[in-house]
């Protein structure tokens, strides 16, 4: 009767799931039948599009799109300057607009030169410094009906600059005016995405050691990643690989370490990610369990849990057993299969319970590979 009732709310998990889908899929289908011009309201629609693969962002996704159509059916305005003007703090609060996708933002000190990417809420871009310094400025991208509380970015900037670590990319200094933005180090090699199925097994197990260790730093300081993907492994004109993108970063000792819902990517993340209830909190195990995931992908190219839809990967992450990498790629060594076997375990109890056990066992088998 137990395992039945266990059985059960497996079942409705799953069947709320399929239903946050199921909406994500209705509102894409709003969104691309809705007459919005992209050249005026590129942002809005980008922003909505960002969110359409992440079950937990439904709520947010239909508020956006409800707005969105509001602001399509509305009929443009002149402005009113006779109108009050908004008192210092809401000022603050709502802070200046971005400039939309195509048109460079404009920052004191800095001469933006291009636009170079996206990740999150937030677009990134290559800048000089007044000293001459190239940097990447990570400017959040909102839409006019967003708000975005200056102390909420900030905390992503703040908790990254404490952080010093050799596989870690540096923020130089960070603000809020125009609006938020933090100058980090710019990586001139690019992410790990683009050298996926390229890389020997001695890359892919350099990569995982060093990123290993930069998790052992992080953890040892009481912060989590959450995150962890090939886009946000970075490279230098060294190949040395560093880890980006701590926005997602979580204070333990600040929390309870309980589910507060989903955070992360879809494809990369884990049991307990998508159902805290079934696998218990996020915590530093949820970092191992997402190296081993890009260990996988490095060492097969190929993602180690992926359906054909969001509810399908939902699925086969709750439900299956990894594949052994030596199945796709038989020249792995067994040991291998191993190390990656455990570190991906549904069950958090089964994975590594310190992210510096996995970095020995891996440099163990780095260490017996020949030059």
């Amino acid at each position: 009767m137990k395992k039945r009732r266990s059985g059960d709310k497996i079942d409705r998990e799953f069947e709320a799931l399929q239903a946050r889908i199921e909406r994500l899929k209705q509102a894409e289908h709003e969104l691309d039948a809705l007459d919005a011009p992209p050249e005026v309201f590129g942002t809005e629609i980008e922003s909505i599009r960002s969110k359409l693969r992440t079950p937990s962002k439904v709520e947010e996704v239909e508020q956006e799109l409800t707005a969105l159509k509001e602001l399509v059916a509305k009929p443009a305005e002149a402005p009113d300057k006779d109108a009050p003007v908004a008192n210092a703090s809401q000022a603050v609060d709502e802070l200046q607009e971005v400039p939309p996708i195509g048109v460079l933002p404009e920052l004191a000190g800095y001469d933006v030169l291009d636009r170079i990417g996206a990740g999150g809420f937030s677009d990134i871009h290559r800048a000089r410094r007044q000293d001459g310094l190239v940097v990447a400025l990570k400017i959040p991208r909102l839409s006019p009906f967003q708000t975005l509380v200056p102390s909420d970015f900030l905390r992503e900037a703040e908790l990254w600059s404490k952080l010093d670590h050799p596989y870690i990319v540096k923020v130089y200094e960070y603000g809020t005016k125009p609006y938020p933005w933090i100058a980090m180090e710019f990586m001139e090699g690019g992410s790990l995405r683009a050298r996926i199925g390229t890389l020997s097994l001695k890359e892919s197990l350099q990569i995982g050691v060093e990123m290993a260790q930069v998790l052992f730093y992080a953890h040892h300081h009481g912060i989590i990643h959450r995150d962890i993907k090939p886009e946000n492994i970075l490279f230098d004109m060294d190949k040395t690989s560093k880890l980006t993108d701590w926005g997602l970063g979580k204070m333990l000792l600040e929390s309870s370490m309980t589910a507060s819902g989903f955070k992360g990517t879809l494809a990369y993340s884990s049991p307990e990610q998508l159902s805290g209830s079934r696998f218990g909190g996020v915590d530093w195990r949820t970092d191992i369990y997402q190296l081993g995931t890009v260990l996988h992908e490095m060492l097969t190219g190929q993602k180690l849990f992926l359906g054909d839809e969001p509810g399908a990967t939902i699925a086969r992450i709750l439900t299956e057993e990894p594949t052994a990498p030596s199945k796709v790629r038989p020249d792995i060594p067994q040991e291998l299969d191993r190390i990656v076997i455990k570190a991906v375990a549904r069950r958090k109890g089964e994975r590594y319970q310190d992210v510096s056990a996995l970095e020995e066992d891996l440099q163990t088998v780095l260490s017996h590979m020949k030059d």
